[in-house]
């Protein structure tokens, strides 16, 4: 029969594995969480008119999406991102084109977006873009 402690070296060790792997599931499912689609919120002292809606698939850890986008006085488009998530942290490169009379023009123009889960529907963080800086607040919503 063997010792006691050497039963108790073999739990410890199955507890570690057990941990290790509960830990690892979790970390494999989380950049699902951006997976759908998604919605801006405006802020308090935004002008109402701009809206964007874009949807978010994620593949090992590499995010996409498209969607569409329409400004406050000048005419909308199409909205396409590719990025990155990592425990919480999204990093975003957000491609605008201005679409007129179904026709997309030249020059999209290009954001940066960094932000975090601040909720599990809510995604907030910063932008950049032609030198100016700005705020981005994303809300999960239910469907286009």
């Amino acid at each position: 029969m063997a010792p006691v402690w050497l039963g108790m070296r073999y739990a410890r060790c199955f507890l570690a594995l057990a941990v290790w792997v509960l830990a690892s599931c979790g970390d494999s499912s989380a950049p699902k969480a951006l997976d759908g689609y998604w919605v801006h919120v405006l802020a308090p002292d935004e002008p109402p008119g701009f809206s964007l809606g874009i949807v978010f698939v994620t593949t090992n850890g590499t995010v996409t999406g498209t969607g569409g986008w329409q400004g406050e006085a000048m005419p909308g488009g199409t909205v396409t991102a590719t990025g990155t998530i990592e425990r919480g942290t999204v990093a975003l490169d957000l491609t605008f084109t201005q679409v007129l009379s179904g026709v997309p023009q030249p020059n999209p123009f290009v954001e940066h977006f960094v932000g975090t889960f601040t909720t599990r529907n809510d995604l907030e963080g910063s932008t950049t873009g032609d030198g100016l800086q700005g705020v981005l607040h994303l809300r999960r919503s239910p469907g286009p």
